[in-house]
């Protein structure tokens, strides 16, 4: 119950979702008789350093060495990598002669950006099914968690100018020295690109399915400056951008004396009665939903939803929400289909499926964060949409 930051004790328990099963663990149809074993899903806060954090967590080897999640398949994922990407080439005038690194750099979306600019690139991943599904880029990955000892393994070869590392923050369970390792990798004149899910977004908007055990951390952008500094770097930028339901992406250097970014952020976030609203705003949340689908099923009315993500997990298995009520789930990720969502066991399907008959008269989108993307994606469903969060919506197919 200590601190994984500040090494504080006393972590306060400021919100629970349950006992969850891992929320990227697809069942596959012939083990759904199976055990299946469900955890401990609590929010803690550190009242010393102000950090979110799990209470329980689970070993990566656990969760990341066979890793469903394809970056690839999310379009808002691709363009915001290739807008970064083209940003930093641009900025960092990078050329030939450059290096760049990406920590998860999962299945090659973002590393591909720099190869058609011909720049020098090592992608690192611990998820070796993933990286398999492009032989071209395994070439050029390192199987590996990125830690201090590997950083150092790799900078006795060459240092990179550019690391980027796009929501993995969160999930790796010792920050200190992950930040440790990028500033043994990093240039004395190179910059990290650190994008995290923004905890003060996720608790405004009531994004709870956000939480889940590969999300170890939340991060605000004070808890963020402080975890940089202590480990003698200096957070040179900051912005947010509206992925995943809200982003916070900074740029980290090797400190510089003539920098200095102001923390434009209200002190009341970074409190316990600050995160303790998430209670409320799930059961608000999933109370609405399980009504309307309760409401469709009465009326007879057929249900089916869209991303069989992470956050559907969360969602599903905390309202209470299986078979009776969603009939199946689609997915563009070949990956995902042909198996069950965790903990509810709805079955998964290529998204061609909603255009087959009978179609559905709802849509339930559990990659909500996606929505503008599945909507545009879905011309031929004739039906309504349902966007559950940040607050129950409908949405006419042909509006």
């Amino acid at each position: 119950m200590r601190c994984r930051i500040c090494d504080g004790a006393e972590i306060q328990k400021v919100f629970s979702l349950g006992h969850q099963p891992f929320a990227n663990a697809l069942i596959s149809p012939d083990k759904e008789s199976c055990y299946e074993p469900k955890y401990p899903l609590e929010l803690g806060f550190c009242p010393h350093c102000t950090q979110a954090q799990l209470i329980d967590t689970v070993p990566p080897e656990v969760l990341f060495t066979d890793y469903p999640y394809q970056s690839s398949a999310c379009p808002a994922v691709v363009r915001n990598a290739k807008e970064i990407v083209e940003r930093t080439v641009k900025e960092r005038n990078l050329g030939s002669d450059s290096m760049v690194v990406e920590i998860a750099s999962n299945d090659g979306y973002l590393l591909k950006n720099y190869d058609e600019h011909g720049i020098p690139r090592l992608g690192i991943d611990p998820a070796e099914n993933v990286i398999r599904l492009d032989p071209k880029y395994d070439t050029g990955t390192r199987t590996a968690y990125f830690n201090k000892r590997l950083a150092c393994e790799l900078s006795e070869f060459r240092k990179a100018d550019v690391i980027h590392a796009n929501n993995v923050l969160a999930h790796v369970p010792d920050p200190n020295n992950f930040m440790q390792g990028i500033r043994e990798l990093l240039k004395p004149t190179g910059v990290a690109i650190i994008e995290v899910p923004y905890a003060r977004r996720m608790v405004e908007r009531g994004e709870f399915d956000t939480i889940y055990h590969e999300h170890v951390f939340y991060w605000t952008l004070k808890t963020l400056t402080q975890l940089v500094m202590d480990n003698g770097l200096k957070i040179l930028n900051a912005e947010g951008t509206e992925l995943h339901g809200g982003t916070m992406r900074i740029w980290v250097g090797h400190p510089r004396r003539e920098h200095f970014l102001k923390i434009l952020e209200p002190e009341e976030i970074n409190t316990f009665d600050f995160y303790a609203q998430l209670t409320s705003k799930a059961q608000q949340v999933s109370g609405n939903l399980w009504r309307a689908l309760n409401r469709a099923k009465t009326d007879k009315k057929t249900v089916a939803a869209y991303g069989a993500a992470a956050k559907g997990t969360v969602l599903l298995n905390y309202a209470k929400i299986g078979t009776d009520l969603v009939q199946y789930v689609v997915d563009d990720a070949p990956s995902k289909q042909g198996k069950l969502m965790p903990g509810v066991h709805i079955p998964i399907y290529p998204p061609v499926k909603i255009l087959e008959d009978p179609k559905p008269d709802y849509l339930l989108i559990l990659a909500w964060n996606h929505a503008e993307d599945i909507i545009k994606r879905s011309q031929g469903f004739r039906g309504t949409f349902i966007i559950p969060i940040p607050e129950l919506k409908t949405v006419r197919s042909w509006q």
